[in-house]
């Protein structure tokens, strides 16, 4: 798998573009059987889209092209900085050098995108990035997750999660929970029953993209999929987990569910093996539905 993904890869990521044009289908293949680790960074950058979001030039560049965002909006980002993955050893240490990366790269993304500024959410995103590639990749390829790849079928970005009134977010919400009605029929009317709404659970799962509530193993197969083929990855994760913890999650009420499907006790509920969680997750169709409800939910 090594050999396969440097050799599609190519020097610097040059050749993946070629090669998703020519053979698009073994690529998802081998994105959702996960990339290796030696090559997740550079693979994500090149899977993102990060060219068509505007990618170049060098940090300092970056910092004087654009307005400096509000002391507002810097004192939230720092606020922030401590709650991001905070038992996670690259980022204990307050104003470590990831926790600093991570203040540059959100800095800079709130000055790239002031309609957006910064959301709490964004930092987990920009935290895993950081995990695997510096902060310039880091940032450009957090632009090109909200901006929305052109590979990805849904043609909208996680910038949409975060704009005002965060409409992308109210309608992945509804979304989800008529698609759990499809996946789940009984599950869904018994939380429904209980009064557990999407909101209760769901939010830090489409704001983070998982990042929040989910154990890294698992985690980094999700992103691996999340990023090539986008959004749609989420709905499908989300509908996995419940559908997998189905039976457990029937026999709970309203402060049951709501604890067990809390990020503290997520993991629980979860296969052991982060793969089968994925082949879960992909075999649930979602794509024309997702088109039907958003549709419904624009009336």
């Amino acid at each position: 798998r090594e050999r396969k993904w440097g050799k599609m890869l190519g020097r610097g990521g040059a050749a993946l573009d070629g090669y998703r044009r020519r053979r698009p289908e073994r690529l998802k293949r081998r994105v959702r059987k996960g990339i290796p680790e030696s090559w997740r960074g550079l693979a994500w950058l090149e899977l993102s889209g990060r060219s068509c979001s505007g990618g170049g030039g060098g940090p300092n560049a970056r910092h004087g092209t654009y307005c400096a965002p509000s002391t507002a909006v810097v004192m939230c980002i720092m606020r922030d900085l401590n709650r991001t993955f905070p038992n996670h050893v690259a980022f204990m240490r307050r104003q470590g050098v990831l926790q600093k990366a991570l203040f540059s790269v959100l800095w800079a993304s709130a000055a790239y995108r002031p309609s957006v500024g910064y959301v709490q959410g964004m930092g987990f995103l920009a935290a895993v990035l950081l995990l695997y590639m510096p902060d310039e990749d880091a940032f450009w390829t957090l632009q090109a997750l909200m901006q929305g790849s052109p590979s990805w079928p849904e043609r909208w970005g996680m910038e949409q999660l975060y704009s005002a009134g965060m409409p992308g977010l109210r309608c992945s919400l509804f979304q989800f929970s008529r698609l759990l009605r499809d996946v789940a029929p009984r599950l869904a009317a018994r939380m429904e029953r209980e009064g557990v709404e999407p909101e209760l659970y769901g939010t830090h799962w489409f704001n983070t993209a998982f990042a929040y509530t989910l154990p890294f193993p698992h985690l980094l197969r999700v992103w691996d999929v999340f990023v090539a083929e986008g959004p749609k990855t989420l709905f499908r994760v989300g509908l996995a987990v419940l559908q997998y913890a189905e039976a457990r999650l029937l026999g709970l009420r309203f402060e049951g569910l709501v604890a067990a499907l809390s990020a503290a006790r997520l993991a629980e509920l979860l296969p052991a093996e982060p793969g089968d969680l994925i082949q879960r997750a992909l075999r649930i169709p979602v794509s024309r539905r997702l088109r039907e409800l958003a549709a419904e939910w624009q009336k």
